[in-house]
């Protein structure tokens, strides 16, 4: 990763601030404002989990994925509303039919009093949640997670925040107002493509146009190349999802350069 050195006193005016720092883990690190209130209140961070669930998991066959998210061996999950609170808490996953085990830095209640997680992806990504419950045993006493710190709302035309990437079928839908990539928009299957090219050599009366838009669905519009621009009625078929043949009549052989052939699809 580069670095780059300040030299230099940064004036924020006293109305600026550093946003979305990531939280420290080594000495030399700012510590984002979550952590600050750790250290006040004595909680307990816990490494990220990468998912989160809000309805009930089975524990003992906890299929491939969770919120959406496909799970490979190793990955955390945070329960929060198991239909038994007490098995609430930090899980580790091995696979879909393998029961989850308790993560080993929250595998007790001392361990969990005040413990502090975030989730990485799915429907909580962002957001960060605490256990509020004292002096249990697991497996007998409820845990309860609860929201913890500022959450980012959804941005939408007027609010600041979290956005979301379309799915390329949402894009094709036109049924999101989440972000458009340029992958995305790349390969929307209602995006209109051309392709243009200047024909004629003063001999040939039979072209081949590649146009490599992937697709027999095309139309075809010719045109003089010449001052005029006037529109010509030749004859023209597809020949497969990139080219299309241009003919001309043999008394209309186009002289060099002297014609432009657009493609659109």
């Amino acid at each position: 990763m580069a670095i780059t050195k300040v030299n230099a006193k940064l004036d924020f005016g006293n109305a600026n601030r550093i946003i979305n720092l990531a939280p420290a883990t080594a000495n030399g690190q700012a510590v984002v404002f979550e952590q600050l209130n750790s250290a006040i209140q004595g909680l307990a961070w816990k490494d990220n989990v990468r998912v989160a669930s809000s309805t009930n998991v089975d524990l003992s066959s906890p299929g491939a994925t969770i919120d959406g998210v496909t799970l490979s061996s190793g990955d955390t999950v945070l329960l929060i509303s198991q239909t038994v609170p007490t098995e609430n808490g930090i899980w580790v996953f091995d696979t879909s039919t393998t029961p989850l085990t308790r993560s080993l830095d929250a595998d007790t209640f001392s361990k969990l009093e005040n413990a502090v997680v975030i989730i990485d992806e799915g429907t909580y990504s962002g957001l960060t949640y605490r256990q509020t419950q004292v002096n249990g045993i697991i497996g007998t006493n409820d845990i309860i997670w609860t929201s913890f710190g500022v959450v980012t709302p959804d941005a939408t035309d007027t609010v600041k925040g979290k956005v979301r990437l379309a799915t390329q079928a949402e894009v094709d839908a036109g049924s999101t107002d989440s972000v458009v990539t340029a992958t995305t928009l790349a390969s929307y299957t209602g995006y209109v493509k051309k392709y243009a090219e200047t024909i004629g050599d003063g001999t040939n009366i039979l072209y081949t146009i590649t146009h490599n838009l992937n697709t027999e669905d095309v139309s075809v519009t010719i045109r003089s190349a010449l001052t005029t621009k006037d529109m010509t009625l030749v004859g023209w078929r597809t020949t497969g999802v990139n080219t299309v043949e241009v003919e001309f009549d043999d008394t209309g052989i186009p002289a060099n350069n002297s014609i432009r052939v657009i493609v659109i699809g």
